[in-house]
């Protein structure tokens, strides 16, 4: 008996292995929306109540059937009845890392870096029923921020990749190139200007024109895409990995431009180091909130002097306008003519910040 479960097992093996290496032998889905699981068990519940009644419904017939189309005629309203929605931001909570997650108005997907190795960000798309990226944004090429993309490929689908000038680690790119082949890949410089839907982006950091000196002393992590987002009224800054270098030079090339420098909400540079941050930056961009990507590390991420610095901020006033990946979870920030923001660690914490 134990020989022939033994043969049996390897068989079944065998096979597998067989199937695995069949073309298309797995098809990778999202979860359902709430329409389709409506329409399936509406589809379920008729199947069995028709062999539970089949005697009445011989009788009914007519009814039956007439219930039925208006059943389907009211889920396909609801499934593709306009609805005004809110801009939804998610800061996603990858570890020691970043990746952002932008629901557009009009269902677009845009995702600023991916994370870190093993952060599961594929599942987390996947549980949202998100199986395809309309525009990725990479901000510079550190593990942190790239090994995501690497690990969703296959999975979930990008059209439009953006990057930004390389100093170091163009494989990074190269081998999202190979990993993406009928992504568009662009490389963006400072000031060009993007529109997707409702929201725009300006490229603030870095240029090409800084020259082949200043850019070869610059590292990765200053060399990282700054992006400022505007949605109606509302801005948000996207740094990166960007210190203090960067930002002076960002100050230095926009602070006479206030309406465009100025921010609603910022995303911390560098998961809150002390190398990042200084006070004339946050001056100068005056964020009413913070978000801080970060998870346990050992480099002292956020420092208690980014910490200090934000709090004293006129503009946040006080710890309780910083939020954190690591202590509060994903952190959700939902525009419409007000900026909500949901921290999605606890049920406890489900609480909407009216702002």
């Amino acid at each position: 008996a134990t020989l022939m479960c033994e043969s049996f097992l390897a068989s079944l093996r065998a096979l597998t292995g067989l199937v695995w290496k069949l073309p298309y032998n797995s098809l990778v889905v999202g979860s359902p929306s709430v329409t389709a699981m409506a329409l399936f068990f509406t589809l379920v519940s008729v199947t069995v109540l028709s062999f539970q009644y089949r005697v009445w419904l011989m009788h009914h017939r007519s009814y039956f059937i007439r219930g039925c189309i208006l059943g389907l005629i009211m889920i396909l309203v609801v499934e593709y009845l306009p609805v005004e929605s809110a801009l939804k931001i998610d800061f996603l909570d990858v570890g020691q890392g970043d990746a952002v997650l932008i629901h557009g108005r009009d269902d677009q997907k845009i995702l600023i870096d991916s994370g870190p190795q093993r952060a599961d960000l594929t599942d987390i798309l996947l549980k949202q029923g998100i199986t395809r990226i309309d525009y990725a944004f990479l901000s510079h090429p550190d593990a942190d921020h790239a090994t995501g993309f690497e690990e969703m490929a296959g999975k979930i689908g990008i059209e439009t990749f953006y990057y930004g000038e390389l100093t170091e680690k163009e494989e990074v790119v190269d081998n999202l190139k190979r990993l993406y082949p009928k992504a568009h890949f662009i490389q963006l410089d400072r000031g060009d200007k993007l529109h997707m839907g409702d929201v725009s982006f300006t490229v603030l950091h870095p240029s090409q024109s800084l020259g082949k000196g200043v850019l070869k002393n610059m590292d990765a992590n200053n060399m990282s895409l700054v992006l400022m987002m505007t949605y109606k009224t509302k801005t948000f800054m996207f740094t990166g990995d960007i210190e203090k270098e960067s930002e002076n030079d960002i100050l230095k090339k926009w602070s006479q431009n206030e309406e465009l420098i100025n921010v609603d909400l910022l995303k911390v540079g560098h998961h809150g180091s002390k190398t990042s941050t200084t006070e004339e930056f946050i001056q100068a961009t005056s964020p009413k909130y913070a978000v801080i990507q970060v998870g346990k590390n050992n480099f002292g991420h956020p420092s208690q002097i980014t910490l200090q610095t934000l709090a004293d901020s006129e503009g946040i006033k006080g710890e309780e306008n910083i939020y954190r990946n690591d202590s509060q979870g994903c952190i959700r920030v939902i525009v419409e003519e007000d900026i909500r923001i949901i921290p999605w660690l606890t049920s406890r914490r489900q609480t909407w910040y009216n702002r």
